[in-house]
């Protein structure tokens, strides 16, 4: 039983898995360079996620592409980015709890 739901939640909860794709695919580019192996397993993982079904749950597959560590371990090193970074973080955390506890987790 719903008991409130916002009229743009999907689209919120679509935004997030474009971004999180995004943020992969941007993070593979990046790493190319120095990490050419762990890019290219990212840039063909994203591929085969993202050909393969329902865009459902990508963010917990965008979590297995270690570019995105990589990456995030790079920008860290600015203090602006590592703090930005983190305030986004809890943000987020904090909107798919919300989600999750009006029953609004998946689309």
């Amino acid at each position: 039983m719903v008991i409130y739901e916002a009229p743009h939640s999907h689209t919120d909860y679509y935004a997030l898995e474009g971004a999180s794709m995004l943020i992969a695919l941007i993070a593979s580019l990046v790493t190319l360079q120095r990490y050419p192996g762990l890019s290219l397993f990212g840039v063909i993982s994203l591929a085969i996620i993202l050909t393969s079904g329902a865009p459902q749950c990508l963010i917990r597959y965008a979590l297995a592409v270690p570019a995105v560590f990589i990456a995030l371990a790079r920008w860290g090193r600015n203090p602006v980015f590592d703090r930005s970074w983190t305030m986004i973080s809890l943000l987020l955390m904090g909107m798919l709890a919300a989600l999750f506890a009006f029953d609004m987790w998946v689309a």
